[in-house]
């Protein structure tokens, strides 16, 4: 649950920061990038410090980027209704 929460609070942060610059549909596709990029170098440092990667933490960081983009996709159409 740990790397769901944390990953989804980084997406979030970031889509937040990237839309000030970027217009939304940017902003999603670069947080995401970042996101992915991010998560894959994490648990393969991991995996070299012998800390322990595990493709299920690898996943659980990926479901919490799409939990957070889904979150801001649908506020976002809230918001413009």
């Amino acid at each position: 649950m740990g790397h769901v929460f944390l990953f989804g609070i980084l997406t979030l942060l970031w889509q937040r920061v990237l839309i000030m610059y970027l217009s939304r549909p940017s902003a999603i596709f670069l947080t995401i990038g970042i996101a992915f990029v991010l998560a894959l170098a994490t648990e393969i440092g991991q995996y070299f410090v012998n800390r322990g990667s595990l493709l299920f933490d690898l996943m659980a960081n990926i479901l919490g980027v799409a939990i957070a983009t889904i979150g801001f996709i649908y506020v976002a159409k809230l918001k413009t209704k």
